[in-house]
Parts: structure tokens; sequence; C-alpha cells
């Protein structure tokens, strides 16, 4: 059950972080900036990986709670 509040509060959040990091990289031209390190490089691609990785862990989660979508789809022979 601890897993949707955190899909919840991380999806949205994964935004943001992205956003700012975007935009600081827009603002500022140079090479040697702070978010231009390799670092915010991770991060960037960190954030926006990450969303739909929660949203397919979610819905697995989903779809192995409920008794009868997970009998037809977990159980069954096809």
């Amino acid at each position: 059950m601890i897993m949707i509040p955190l899909c919840i509060m991380a999806i949205p959040l994964n935004f943001i972080l992205a956003s700012v990091i975007i935009r600081e990289r827009l603002r500022s031209r140079s090479k040697d900036s702070y978010f231009r390190s390799s670092f915010f490089d991770l991060v960037l691609i960190q954030l926006l990986l990450d969303p739909p990785a929660l949203a397919i862990l979610f819905i697995i989660y989903v779809l192995k709670a409920e008794p009868p979508i997970s009998e037809i789809l977990f159980t069954s022979k096809w």
C-alpha cells in the first residue's frame, strides 16, 4: 500500500526537478555552468526515465492486487 503514495508524490516531483534543471541549463549558455556538469546529465536522464518506470510498476502492482484480474492474467493458461 505504500507504493501508491510514493508514485503519486514521485511523478510530479520528477517533472518539477527536470523542468528546473532544463530551465537553468537554457538560462546559462556557458560550458562552465553548474547545471551543465555530467552529474546533472545523469540526474536529468534519471528524472526523465523514472515516471514511466513508476507507472509500469504501479500498473503491475494494481493488476496483481486485484483478485479477478490477477486470476485471469497470472494463473490461466493461454
